[in-house]
């Protein structure tokens, strides 16, 4: 009913005032101030983590100037569109309360509300793996095939922040040949020029790890 429907936004609503006023209040731990101190030293990769985690940081902290809140404002960001990105693939694969109760879900579930109010390399992982299966879900579902190269921008975004995006790749590879409707894509140039633009927006990192004996890797 629509009356479910508002109480599941107020939800969602709530649940991130509270994830913004424990930013703003909560001291960084130390794993915060470890990718806090890969902001303030810029490089094209880390040694344990891609750059995205501190080009986040840097953003914020330009913004809203060294505070626990101007490190934690650009994953709290990313935290709103996450949860609007899944609330947008449950309307596009079932329907609009289903996209409803699946943003709850994710605003709710413990291991997911340490995001925002903890920026780690997994707040940036999560909001660009779910704009990939987005725009992938936007060219299989739509027949979009321009779709293809947004979902390889995403991807690409996404092994910037964490190393295991590259999962994705295989999983949609699998997706594609299990489902027969969308099988005719595995015969077409734009999901492989996909990944081809994902590679070249990881390039940063390859290109670290070649000038340090490949130590990420």
């Amino acid at each position: 009913s629509t009356n479910t429907e508002s109480l599941i936004v107020w939800g969602i609503a709530l649940l991130l005032l509270e994830r913004f006023v424990s930013a703003a209040t909560i001291h960084l731990s130390p794993q915060e101030a470890y990718y806090w101190n890969y902001a303030m030293h810029p490089a094209l990769s880390y040694l344990d983590h891609p750059p995205m985690v501190a080009w986040v940081i840097r953003a914020g902290t330009l913004l809203l100037g060294k505070s626990e809140i101007g490190v934690r404002i650009g994953g709290l960001c990313l935290v709103v569109f996450s949860i609007w990105l899944l609330n947008a693939l449950g309307r596009l694969w079932f329907s609009r309360r289903a996209g409803l109760w699946a943003a709850l879900l994710f605003a709710v579930i413990p291991v997911f509300c340490a995001y925002g109010p903890v920026i780690t390399p997994d707040v940036p992982l999560v909001c660009f793996w779910l704009l990939t299966l987005y725009l992938v879900s936007i060219a299989v579902l739509k027949d979009r095939p321009s779709a293809w190269y947004g979902a390889g921008v995403a991807l690409g975004v996404a092994m910037l922040s964490k190393y295991t995006a590259l999962f994705l790749v295989p999983s949609a590879l699998l997706f594609l040949i299990a489902d027969r409707a969308h099988r005719k894509w595995l015969l077409r140039k734009e999901p492989y020029l996909a990944f081809f633009i994902s590679l070249v927006i990881f390039s940063p990192v390859i290109l670290w790890n070649y000038q340090h004996q490949w130590a990420s890797f």
